[in-house]
């Protein structure tokens, strides 16, 4: 199953253009309807090398898609040898496409030259990985990336682009120093009103950790871009974390940023910063309200059990609830990603175990018409809400059962999670 995203669409004489998101190449393409019907994403052919069209299964788009006036976008300057060189990364080199995607969200048309004859060129995956993490920290650590990556005999070794600017920031103790230091180093932190930078200043004074603040270096641009009433929201919430929240907050963000927030609809900035910068904190026992409500429901959530399981690297935890209790895991995104729905480091439900393999949901396994994509994974609204909970309320005892994926299993089964394949035991002759 091929999945598209359709994030727009327009109307001209009686004929429609839609802009398509596609997963796979890791770009927005604008294609008519014909296009559309018979899709090919230039990069699955069939024996005989022809590009393969995909058969249009089902179409879900959501009730308010923006219709606008036929209006062309002019397409992004680009000399020839970079669109070549853009092509051959997306048709060829799959692995590069996360550091080509955050290259399209830079705003300078000669630093995307650059940068992409740069990514085109690597072979080291050390240097590919430092490319990447740059362009994520915005222009000017991409710019850094280019001095460095320019020099064929730089080696990064677990250095990141952003670790000048960090070594710089050592030396600050105060928020004005930290404010000195960060205007010097970033362009994005200067663009933001003097509360932000105030707030901001804060933040890295608080958390000295580097990772904590390459996270919020990582952070920098997007905190530009966003609204005022959003931004405000968004460094209220990094305010409460812990450091190691800051990082995972940087990934979520990974995962989830648009294009380009200049053309990011409200409810896409609102429903951005609650992902990825999360709500207000939940108490040990929530209240979950259904879906579609205003109020409460009698749906509680608290935890089964006071510790956790960690399986082959994924953390499970077993939850109480009014429909009767539910095992959810932490996802890690080598099962694949999309940009709806639930995102890596999510939690969501499942199913058990079949031969030491998760038992993912219907939600998981196939894009039900009836459930929105912003469901994706979850299958529901209150259990994106009890993943939610699930995330702000760590439980203290975590146990690693390293691949014994039985053990785990059992404890499911004896607490009455409704899983898709028991286990027979001794017990069951």
């Amino acid at each position: 199953l091929h999945q598209l995203v359709v994030l727009g669409a327009r109307e001209h004489e009686g004929r429609y253009s839609f802009d398509v998101y596609d997963p796979t190449r890791g770009d927005t393409r604008t294609l008519t309807s014909e296009q559309l019907l018979r899709y090919s994403d230039g990069v699955n052919v069939d024996p005989q090398g022809r590009p393969i069209e995909g058969a249009l299964r089902f179409v879900q788009v959501p009730e308010d898609l923006p219709m606008r006036p036929w209006t062309p976008a002019p397409p992004p300057v680009r000399s020839r040898a970079e669109a070549a060189a853009r092509e051959l990364i997306v048709t060829q080199e799959p692995h590069k496409l996360a550091a080509l995607h955050g290259i399209d969200r830079l705003d300078d048309a000669g630093l995307r030259h650059q940068l992409t004859m740069l990514l085109r060129g690597e072979r080291n995956l050390d240097r590919l990985a430092y490319l990447e993490d740059a362009v994520r920290g915005g222009k000017d650590t991409a710019r850094h990336a280019v001095r460095q990556l320019s020099d064929p005999q730089f080696a990064p070794d677990g250095r990141t682009a952003a670790d000048p600017a960090l070594v710089r920031l050592r030396g600050a103790s105060t928020p004005a120093q930290f404010d000195a230091a960060l205007v010097a180093d970033f362009s994005s932190y200067r663009r933001l009103d003097p509360q932000s930078r105030s707030a901001v200043a804060d933040l890295f004074a608080a958390n000295d950790a580097p990772a904590s603040r390459r996270a919020l270096i990582e952070l920098l641009p997007t905190l530009a871009e966003l609204p005022q009433t959003a931004r405000e929201q968004a460094i209220d919430r990094l305010n409460s974390m812990m450091p190691g929240d800051l990082v995972r907050t940087a990934e979520r963000h990974r995962n989830l940023e648009p294009p380009s927030w200049r053309l990011a609809p409200a409810e896409d900035v609102a429903r951005y910063v609650k992902q990825v910068f999360g709500g207000t904190p939940i108490a040990p026992v929530a209240q979950i309200a259904p879906a579609g409500s205003g109020s409460s429901s009698n749906q509680r959530v608290s935890y089964l059990h006071d510790e956790a399981f960690i399986y082959s690297g994924r953390e499970i935890r077993i939850v109480d609830t009014s429909e009767g209790p539910q095992a959810f895991y932490r996802r890690t995104g080598l099962g694949g990603q999309s940009p709806f729905g639930a995102q890596r480091g999510d939690w969501v439900p499942f199913e058990g175990f079949a031969a030491g393999q998760l038992v993912k949901t219907r939600s998981a396994r196939d894009f039900d018409p009836s459930t929105p994509l912003t469901l994706h994974r979850w299958g529901s609204e209150e259990a994106r809400q009890i993943g939610e909970w699930i995330a702000a309320n760590d439980v203290p005892r975590k146990v690693d059962v390293g691949e014994e994926w039985a053990r785990v299993q059992k404890v499911l089964e004896r607490a009455g999670v409704n899983v898709a394949f028991r286990l027979f035991t001794d017990e069951q002759h």
